[in-house]
């Protein structure tokens, strides 16, 4: 059942409160404009915006639910927003399902009205059914007990780096709670006719599945609920068991890639969650887990083995999983660092920092940091791919002759335990102007070239380091 009362208890625990500013997603559909209602009329005095995305899937039906939802703001005095979308060419752009498509083109543009305009937060009218629709499908996916636990009330946009809360106000209610509401209350709505259309999964367990669950359990929906909220908590739990075994068996390296110690991972029960957790957050695929954990399992030599998310790499070493960041797969042309400050290059993160020097600072450095003497090599630092040929004079390394000893980049690399993913993601500091562009200053952020290292003489040094 829905009253006002109980809506705005639920924005107070939201920690909304008269002032907030918040952009309302409004379809046109009973759930959002059920969910404008309640916000228009509440004690909590938000400072409202109205954000409608025309998808146009269904022609003139499509229109009308801008103009119904348009026509609502305007009564009630709320700002009213609007964006077209070509759904169907982005979809085919992208390889994606029309659903998908339309997902990523409506929260992007959330966030980025969000963001623009300085609303706070966004509110979806998602529901008591759309919770449980979520949970099959997760199920049906192969999700873990993370994808069991359901939507929260409150979350972050799904868009990466997005900043905007995502509010989901009306997920206590069923579906049926809002159409009770809207009746009651005069509301006017639009009936999507693509409800009615099994072919799309979700419709598919909304139409034919749940009413057969309703036949097993007429509180299926309140049931489904409190289990999806006794998953949180087991997921809760979980996570601070996962943050333990972090904490013993990952560690960073020096070229910005993570290491799991395979023989120490294997030393905890239940290490297959760990995996599973921490290599889908990283966007890992449950078939590739299944498929790495199957492996670890067989107790065989697995060395030399290559797994891939969109962002990510997985090699296997005799006694390490190492996780590399991805970039496009281009070598990196040419960087250029014109002076000291903060800098993402191909997907890695650097701090660049100048000071000057005494003899009484330690010339030791920090796992991830290089420091270099800047006479000896000045702005703009050009930084680059690795490429065949490169070489440096290793610190430290002399020649039988007392010369400085030249070592190839690739066999510095294997020295390193470089994987073929650490090596294709090896970023170069290049001398500037240099009559040998191979000869190359540092690898970053793990050795650098004895010509460049800091000496008594030393006046001013550049120390680059990796933030993880």
């Amino acid at each position: 059942m829905i009253s006002q009362a109980h809506f705005d208890r639920i924005l107070s625990s939201l920690n909304l409160s008269s002032g907030s500013s918040v952009l309302l997603a409004v379809s046109g559909g009973v759930d959002s404009m059920v969910m404008a209602c309640l916000f228009s009329h509440s004690a909590i005095k938000c400072r409202l915006a109205i954000a409608h995305c025309n998808f146009h899937l269904r022609g003139a039906d499509s229109d009308s639910d801008e103009a119904l939802v348009r026509e609502y703001a305007g009564t009630q005095g709320v700002i009213f927003k609007k964006k077209d979308f070509c759904t169907k060419e982005y979809a085919a752009s992208k390889g994606l399902s029309i659903e998908m498509a339309a997902r990523e083109l409506r929260y992007s543009w959330f966030e980025e009205v969000c963001q623009r305009d300085g609303y706070v937060a966004v509110a979806v009218a998602h529901n008591q059914n759309d919770n449980a629709e979520t949970l099959i499908l997760n199920m049906l996916r192969g999700c873990g007990i993370g994808g069991a636990t359901g939507m929260r009330l409150s979350s972050k946009v799904p868009v990466k780096g997005a900043g905007t809360v995502l509010l989901r106000p009306m997920l206590e209610f069923s579906r049926k709670d809002i159409y009770e509401y809207a009746v009651s209350q005069g509301i006017k709505w639009h009936e999507d006719k693509t409800n009615a259309d099994s072919a799309y999964k979700r419709n598919l367990i909304r139409n034919e599945i749940f009413p057969l669950f309703e036949k097993l359990n007429p509180a299926f929906l309140s049931t489904l609920s409190k289990d999806m909220a006794n998953y949180a908590q087991a997921q809760r739990a979980a996570d601070e068991w996962s943050d333990r075994i972090k904490e013993y068996s990952v560690t960073k390296r020096t070229d910005g890639g993570i290491a799991i110690g395979i023989s120490k991972l294997r030393e905890h029960h239940a290490w297959e969650y760990f995996i599973f957790s921490f290599l889908t957050e990283r966007g890992f695929g449950a078939a590739v887990i299944e498929d790495l954990v199957k492996r670890l399992h067989s107790g065989g030599n697995i060395a030399g083995k290559h797994f891939f998310s969109s962002e990510y790499s997985l090699s296997v070493s005799s006694n390490e999983l190492i996780i590399s960041h991805k970039h496009s797969g281009e070598p990196l042309g040419a960087f250029l660092i014109p002076c000291p400050g903060e800098y993402e290059i191909a997907g890695r993160k650097f701090s660049v920092v100048v000071t000057a020097y005494s003899e009484n600072m330690p010339l030791r450095q920090p796992e991830g940091t290089v420091a270099l003497d800047a006479g000896k090599i000045g702005f703009p630092l050009k930084v680059r791919s690795w490429r065949e040929g490169d070489w440096m004079c290793p610190l430290g390394v002399r020649t039988q002759f007392g010369g400085l000893g030249r070592k190839k980049l690739q066999d510095i690399f294997t020295d390193l335990k470089f994987s073929i993913a650490d090596k294709a993601n090896a970023l170069l500091l290049q001398f500037p102007d240099s009559e040998n562009a191979s000869h190359v200053a540092a690898i970053l952020c793990s050795r650098i070239d004895e010509t460049v290292k800091i000496t008594p003489e030393t006046c001013e040094i550049i120390r680059i380091s990796e933030a993880y």
